[in-house]
């Protein structure tokens, strides 16, 4: 089975549309101005390894926000918070 680039991003492409409309909706008031200033945008949980997540994140809110990225192990990130809370 094949599976080409414009495949998996149709199949990406709804939720990757839900999380950047989740960002907006942090960024930006009703009126489209930003609500607080944001210096940096950390992107972890499991899907943050997806190059494509990270790419599209990237060309929308780049101009908005001056440092967006993923640290490596962005899965674990979200592990370590839960057992620190835990704690």
């Amino acid at each position: 089975m094949e599976i080409s680039y414009q495949d998996v991003t149709t199949i990406l492409d709804p939720v990757v549309d839900q999380i950047l409309s989740l960002i907006s909706d942090q960024l930006f008031d009703a009126k489209g101005n930003i609500k607080v200033p944001v210096k940096a945008l950390v992107v972890v949980g499991g899907f943050a390894e997806s190059p494509y997540l990270l790419d599209r994140i990237l060309r929308r809110f780049a101009n908005v926000v001056p440092h967006i990225f993923s640290p490596p192990n962005p899965g674990s990130a979200v592990a370590c918070g839960a057992v620190a809370l835990a704690l």
